[in-house]
This record gives structure tokens, sequence and C-alpha cells, in this order.
């Protein structure tokens, strides 16, 4: 063996009983989850909630009824666009709901790049996510140094459909000349990490520190 399998802990549920069924213990991570993302209460009367069901509905209603004019050629999704930037996806990474992975990607026949390059058209035409697409698979992963029979002692990650990522991908090519960056943001910006923006700052910080020594040294 090369390795250790790691061990499972029962949890605690809110009566502080021990859960050690998987189902109880994925029923005590997902009621804790819940708790911990659910969003505070609005502070709204009924006559505000109603105005705004109204202008939601209003809102739909006047989406469904919209005319779209026809995509630019430059802005419509190629199957060849498609098919290379599936070959660059990263192959290990976990599947969403749907259990398709990249690597299942890869392996697609042409009437299927087809059929995905006029879905993806659809939604850039429409403007209209899919709703599946936005639903996720939650992992836990046991946080260092907490008590594993503990719910907060786990943090979630949401494994989302990678044909929707895959998506967002083409559209961000489409969506990045239209949303210039300043130059000091880092964040969510390729080949840019938290190390890099750190040596920007300590370079900064040594070259106002020359200048405040020469100026010094001419006074």
């Amino acid at each position: 063996m090369t390795g250790i399998d790691t061990p499972i802990y029962p949890l605690k549920d809110i009566d502080g009983k021990r859960r050690y069924a998987a189902s109880d213990r994925a029923e005590i991570l997902a009621e804790h989850l819940e708790r911990q993302f659910t969003p505070n209460p609005p502070n709204m009367t009924n006559t505000n909630v109603v105005d705004h069901h109204k202008e939601i509905k209003s809102i739909i209603q006047a989406f469904n009824t919209t005319q779209f004019s026809q995509l630019r050629c430059e802005d419509m999704i190629t199957p060849l666009e498609l098919r290379k930037t599936i070959q660059r996806l990263p192959k290990r990474k976990a599947p969403g709901k749907d259990e398709i992975t990249n690597a299942t990607l890869t392996k697609l026949p042409k009437n299927c790049i087809q059929a995905i390059t006029t879905l993806y058209n659809g939604i850039l035409q429409t403007g209209h996510f899919p709703e599946a697409w936005k639903q996720g698979r939650v992992i836990v992963i046991p946080k260092p140094g907490k008590d594993k029979r503990l719910p907060s002692s786990y943090r979630p990650i949401t494994l989302l459909s990678h044909v929707a990522k895959l998506f967002e991908r083409l559209l961000l090519r489409r969506l990045v000349p239209h949303l210039p960056l300043r130059e000091e943001q880092f964040g969510f910006r390729s080949d840019h990490s938290t190390t890099l923006q750190l040596a920007r700052v300590i370079n900064h910080l040594a070259n106002e520190h020359n200048n405040n020594v020469a100026r010094s040294g001419f006074s």
C-alpha cells in the first residue's frame, strides 16, 4: 500500500448526538451549510415585498417579449474555437452533478461539438443561462487542526458543470476586451498572483525609501 485510508469520523448533530451513517452525516453537513448561507431576512414591509415581486415579474415579462438582435459574426462561437478550448482544459478536475469530465469533452465527435456550439450561441443570443448549470455538487474538506466531529470544521467546495464552465471561458474571452483593468489590479487576472503583488508593494516601498534618503542627502 502507498497510503493510509482517511478515517471516517462521526458528526455531532444539533443535539450533540454522534451520527455514523453516511446519510446522517450528509444531512448534518447540509443543515449546517444551509444555516451558514441563509441570507438575513430583508428589512421590507409587506407592501414593499409585493411591489418588489411586481417589479421582478415585469422584468421577466419584458425579457420574454424582447426581440434579440442577431449576433455579430465576430461574437459567435465557432466549432473550431470550441474544439481548441476543450483541448486546453485541465484533465484532472472533478466533475459536477452531470458527471461529465473534461476528459469526456475531449472525446466528443463532430456532431456533438456542433450541437454544443449552437447551444452556446443561443445563450449568447438570448442572455439566458440554464438554471441547471447554476447548481453544483458540494463536497467538504476537513480544516486542519479542527475537531472533525463538528460540521463547522469542514470547508465546502462546490463542483460545477464543466459544460457550463467551458461556456464561461468562451464568454470571458469576449468580455475581456470591453473590461479594461487597472494596472494595480492583480486579482482575477491571468499570470498575476499574490506573490507578484507583494513584490510590487515591496519594490514601491523600497523606491520611496531611496527617494527619501536621496532628498535628505541634498538638504
